[in-house]
Formats: C-alpha cells, structure tokens, sequence
C-alpha cells in the first residue's frame, strides 16, 4: 500500500501559499481527490484512494514536494493505519501498515486552522473524522506542543470506534495509537512514534 501524491502536489503547493489568506470551514465533508492544508504549518491531508480504499493521508510539504525522510500517516475507511517514510519524488516505502480485527472528480482544496475538522462519510453508521488541534498546555512535552491533524474511524454519533487505531501528524511527529474498547484513548506507548526531520 503506497502514499501516492503525486496527483495533487500542485494543487498543494497552492493552498500552502495561500493558506493564510483563505477561509477556514469548521467542517468539511470531503470527497477523494480533496485537499487540506493546515494554515502555518507543513501538513496537507489528502482525500485519497490505496488499493482500492477510501482514506485520508496526512503528510508534509515544503515548496509542493514531499519533506524528504519525513513521515506520513494515512488511515483507511477499514481502519487500516498506515505510516509510511517519504521520499522527495513521492515515492514512498510503509513502516508500519496495521489493520483492527474488528473491519475520480475534480479536486477541491480547503485551507482549515485549529479546532477545524474535516473527513469522510463512509456509511450512515461510519465515518473518518479529522482534527485540527492546537496543543499548548505546558504540561506536555515540547515534541507534542504545537499544530497537529488527528484522524480516527467514528460512529456517525462522532464517537470513536472501539479498538480501532487514530493517526496524529505534526510538523515535529507521527504517531499511530489505538483507542481501548470503549472508545477512550489510553495512557499505553503509541503503536507508531516517529520524529520528522
């Protein structure tokens, strides 16, 4: 399972430079080809399609291009984490690809900031929702302060599925997790834990 994004470099490219200018949405449904720059950082989500799959794939951008060595994450309407190292060209090589045990338009591109969400409906009964968030509180540690996109599988109530895992992406990390049964993210070591460069 590749991040493919050479489709939508350009289109990146654009919203990163105009970003500070654009209007945010709280909330956008988007469909595959959509793009999501976060405002003031190097994080673009992508609507995106991996064999076969609908998911939305999170990774960083300088100048339109891939932050060589950094780290995406993408997550799959199966539930299927995935954090892949990059490479300048957009090819790609998967360190980590985990699935729970329990289951072509025009492109449209949205600038959001913090506290903004974004993701897909899957079904009447699920969906992947993304957050934009802004962590500031002292109390965590300086690698997890700032701007970060999470995303995790949802019931159309927008509470997490049980047992199913969530990607965080930031500017200074990747992180792949797994919420407990209920639904509630727990203190446990995160599956996936990558410094970007």
């Amino acid at each position: 399972m590749r991040l493919r994004i050479a489709a939508v470099v350009v289109a990146l490219a654009a919203v990163l430079v105009t970003s500070a200018s654009a209007t945010s949405q709280k909330a956008v449904k988007l469909k595959t080809g959509d793009v999501v720059g976060v405002t003031g950082t190097h994080i673009a989500c992508i609507a995106a399609t991996s064999s076969g799959k609908r998911g939305i794939a999170c990774l960083l951008l300088a100048n339109g291009k891939p932050v060589a060595n950094s780290y995406g994450a993408l997550l799959l309407v199966d539930g299927t984490a995935v954090v892949s190292k990059l490479k300048a060209n957009g090819s790609s090589q998967d360190l980590f690809a985990r699935k729970p045990q329990s289951a072509t338009r025009s492109t449209t591109v949205y600038a959001v900031k913090p506290n903004d969400v974004f993701g897909f409906v899957i079904s009447s009964k699920l969906q992947i929702g993304c957050k934009v968030l802004n962590v500031t509180a002292k109390s965590t540690p300086a690698t997890y302060r700032g701007v970060r996109v999470t995303c995790w599988r949802a019931t159309a109530a927008s509470k997490p599925v049980g047992r199913s895992y969530f990607t965080s992406i930031s500017d200074k990390f990747v992180v792949v997790a797994q919420f407990d049964a209920k639904g509630n993210v727990t203190s446990s070591a995160p599956l996936v834990n990558k410094s970007q460069p």
